[in-house]
Formats: C-alpha cells, sequence, structure tokens
C-alpha cells in the first residue's frame, strides 16, 4: 500500500509586487509589476509533494468568499482532494508580498486559516492514515501541537516546518518532531544562538526533536541527527523568485520520506526542487515533477 502524506496548513490568495528594491522603514515607492497568485505554506508545500507524489493530502479552511471559491477550484484542477478543507465564515487568507532583487517581505492575515481546528485535523489523520504528517505555524498553535503529539502518538513520522516563528514558542512541542526544518533566522530565535549552526542544531536535538534542517538559501542546508551531519551546497541558479522556495523543499522532502528514500537522497531532491523554485514566479511551481528535479539534479552534479 502507498504511504500518505498528510499536510495541515494555511492557504491564502497572495498579492505580490515586484519592486528595484525592498523600502526602508516610512519609505513609500513604487513597484514595477504586481500579479496575484495562490499561496499558503501549506498549501505550497502540499502542492509540490503532490507534484513529485501522488499520495498527498491536505488539511484546512477557506473562507465562504470568492477567493476561497477560486482555491478551491485550483486545488481541484492540480488534483489535490478538498475533502478535509472546510468552508467557513471568516474570510479567506491573504498574504502581501514585496519582492525586492533577491530578497523579499511577506505580511499575511490569516483569516480563515485560524479556523483549522482538533477535529478536523483528528477526522483528517485517523481517516487518512498517513504515514507522514506536515505541519507549519499559519494555523492555531494549539492545533499544530495537537497534530504533532496525536500522530508521534500513532507512530507518524512528523515534520515541523516552524514558521512563522511565534513569540513564547512552547519547545516541547519538539518532543513530538521527527524532522523540525526552519531557516537561520527561525533556528537563531529557537535557540538563542546566532552564530554556529551545528550548536544551534545540536540544541535544537537536546530540546527532543530527532533531527533538524537548517535551510540557508543559496548557501544550501545543513541536516543534523544523532547519528550524523549532512552538509549540502545549493546549485547555481538565476533567480527570478524566492517566494515559496522554503515551502517547495518541505513539500518534496516530505514526499522523498513517504518513498523511504535515504536522507541524503531526500535532502538532494528537496534543494533541487527548491531551486527550480526560484526559476519561476510564484510561490507554486506548477512545472514541478520528479522529472524535472531528477533531470536538474543530473545536469548540475
Amino acid at each position: 500500500m502507498e504511504q500518505k502524506v498528510l499536510v495541515i496548513g494555511s492557504l491564502n490568495i497572495d498579492f505580490t509586487y515586484r519592486c528595484k528594491r525592498l523600502p526602508l522603514q516610512g519609505e513609500t515607492i513604487h513597484c514595477e509589476d504586481q500579479f496575484t497568485s495562490f499561496g499558503g505554506k501549506g498549501a505550497n508545500q502540499a502542492i509540490a509533494a503532490r507534484q513529485c507524489y501522488e499520495q498527498v493530502y491536505f488539511a484546512g479552511a477557506l473562507g465562504n468568499d470568492s477567493l476561497g471559491k477560486n482555491y478551491r477550484n485550483h486545488l481541484h484542477h492540480l488534483g489535490l482532494s478538498d475533502e478535509y478543507i472546510e468552508t467557513v465564515d471568516t474570510p479567506t487568507g491573504t498574504a502581501v508580498i514585496l519582492m525586492g532583487h533577491d530578497d523579499n517581505m511577506i505580511v499575511v492575515n490569516g483569516g480563515s486559516n485560524f479556523e483549522v481546528n482538533d477535529g478536523l485535523v483528528k477526522r483528517a489523520i485517523d481517516t487518512l492514515q498517513p504515514s507522514v504528517l506536515v505541519c507549519q505555524l499559519e494555523v492555531p498553535l494549539q492545533t499544530v501541537q495537537f497534530a504533532l503529539e496525536y500522530a508521534h502518538g500513532l507512530g507518524i513520522k512528523t515534520i515541523l516546518n516552524a514558521a512563522p516563528m511565534p513569540l513564547g514558542f512552547p519547545r516541547e512541542i519538539l518532543e513530538s518532531v521527527d524532522c523540525l526544518i526552519v531557516n537561520e533566522t527561525e533556528l537563531a530565535e529557537l535557540t538563542g544562538i546566532e552564530n554556529g549552526l551545528i550548536p544551534a542544531s545540536s540544541l535544537v536535538l537536546e530540546f527532543g526533536a530527532a533531527s533538524v534542517i537548517s535551510t540557508l538559501g543559496s548557501k544550501g542546508c545543513i541536516y543534523l541527527d544523532r547519528t550524523q551531519t549532512i552538509e549540502l551546497p545549493s546549485y547555481p541558479i538565476q533567480v527570478i523568485d524566492t517566494t515559496g522556495a522554503g515551502d517547495t523543499f518541505v513539500g518534496v522532502y516530505a514526499s522523498c520520506l513517504a518513498l523511504s528514500l535515504p536522507v541524503i537522497e531526500c535532502l538532494k531532491n528537496a534543494t533541487a526542487a527548491a531551486s527550480l523554485c526560484c526559476m519561476n514566479q510564484g510561490a507554486q511551481n506548477l512545472q514541478l515533477n520528479t522529472e524535472n528535479v531528477q533531470r536538474f539534479i543530473r545536469e548540475n552534479e
């Protein structure tokens, strides 16, 4: 029987403004271009995983509005089931993204994402019986904690992308996390160690996580568990849009775990997929698939 991936998280409509540079504090600037797209860290990760692996499911919430209906149609088009996506009265979540030359800034209005609850999570887990569960932090923290603890207790592999990192993040959650995925900033916020990725990652293991991946943008990633450390460089690419690259990494890593690939292969595939994401516009690279990822790896190794 094929192993299933269940992603629990957010769905947002993204309003993106491309600028020559990001504005300074208190400054107003003109953008060069503007576009609207489908986003949300949870949906981005689920779609990336689904592009590379068929047995991917998503649980979340959309508003009973035109944005929510459009998003639901988008998911149908991609072949991603909406059985565990509830319709709520709260407006669909939105995000405003400012894109500079090689960086971005994002402001999110959670909206319907804050309606994701323990009952929905339990129903999805009990019905689907996934082998891999993926969570982020754009839905209520208590629901994320319930999902991770409940799934971990059932022997399901749990992945937490701790983003956006909230103030006062309860570290005891990490005892139910098989793989924590964070960027450098989030790792520093979690551990209080601003210089030293290995010491910071080691502290995460002391907090209870079984493994930790630090994504480093153009510098690649570092994986650490209690038996090994893997440092993987990034691929040289021409960056068009970094939005969603981290989410693509998480989604593809989860799909590779479901396929029971070795950790190094999971990291290679996730890094290559994130690179491909950066070479396209928008948080969801709809051209992503296993064949493209493997070709990219062959051509760049």
